[in-house]
């Protein structure tokens, strides 16, 4: 009787641990599971978007292959005819090039930028805070106070589609206008010299919605005259769609004075304890970057060097 019992116990404890094996076992695979269902869905999605951007540039290409060879016929038929000329062959065959080598041309990113700090002249404005020696602090045209940072907006497309990109990156190009040595014809008189000083400068990218975002552009590098100056902001993006990945570049503005020609300075403190100086018009009464920094830099003693 008692072996009985034995016996009973011991199947009824294996079948115990059978039963709370298969219950962790069905926990599992009810956390497990899902995930696995919306990592296949994720995939789908981004396969679909692969196949459709595919399906848009193949549609793109074959239109221009199509336009090709019915200029290459083009000129088959007024090869065969004796009365054509030739200037009306070269300007066929040079529309058959054209065509050819767009179609062979590689996807790009679609990157548009516009300037918010002075949008009229579609450049980005920044303030040192620099006076030259004599100027009165804070009459007209003499403003005090700095602004280090500099704001854009920016739209990124893929084929026409908005899209968010893997990453941005900024290169930044300072411009130095000298009076060249050796010209290039007797009366040229001013040339451009451009230095790498993105080491100065430091992007933020803001992404707002699927190809829409901010850039804020903050200066880190000296107070100093010599980097009152117009820059060239090259702003790069890239997207990364399975193994391949697309580029796009585009150029702005932004001009980097000493100090405010306004007649006004508006200043605001920040929740942080800083201040945030601003100006109607930080070029005064300048037309362009080009010409106020030129004018700002003399003003500072550095008159326009030799090349």
């Amino acid at each position: 009787m008692s072996e009985t019992k034995v016996v009973s116990m011991g199947i009824a404890i294996a079948l115990g641990v059978t039963t709370i094996f298969l219950l962790i076992g069905l926990a599992a695979a009810l956390v497990y599971f899902p995930a696995v269902v919306s990592d296949k869905d994720t995939v789908i999605q981004t396969l679909t978007l692969q196949k459709d951007q595919l399906g848009l540039w193949l549609d793109g290409n074959t239109t221009l292959l199509q336009a090709a060879l019915t200029e290459r016929g083009s000129i088959i038929a007024k090869l065969d005819d004796p009365k054509s000329g030739l200037l009306g062959i070269q300007s066929n065959f040079t529309s058959v090039l054209a065509a050819l080598n767009a179609s062979q041309a590689k996807p790009l990113l679609d990157i548009k930028i516009l300037a918010e700090d002075d949008p009229i002249r579609n450049t980005g404005i920044m303030v040192l805070g620099i006076l030259p020696p004599g100027a009165t602090p804070g009459s007209a045209g003499y403003q005090t106070g700095s602004d280090l940072i500099a704001r854009y907006k920016i739209t990124i497309a893929y084929n026409g589609i908005p899209i968010t990109p893997s990453g941005v990156f900024m290169q930044v190009l300072k411009k130095t206008v000298m009076n060249p040595s050796s010209k290039q014809f007797p009366k040229e008189s001013l040339a451009s010299e451009l230095t790498d000083e993105s080491d100065k400068f430091v992007l933020i990218y803001r992404p707002v919605a699927p190809g829409v975002g901010e850039l804020d552009v903050y200066y880190i590098g000296p107070t100093d005259r010599e980097y009152v100056a117009e820059y060239t902001l090259v702003i790069m993006a890239f997207f990364r769609i399975g193994r391949s990945t697309i580029y796009g570049t585009d150029l702005q503005s932004l001009c980097v004075l000493g100090w405010s020609m306004d007649s006004y300075t508006g200043v605001t403190t920040l929740p942080d304890g800083s201040q945030y100086y601003a100006w109607m018009n930080a070029l005064g009464q300048f037309v362009s970057c080009d010409d106020a920094v030129l004018a700002q830099r003399i003003w500072l003693g550095l008159p326009i060097p030799p090349g």
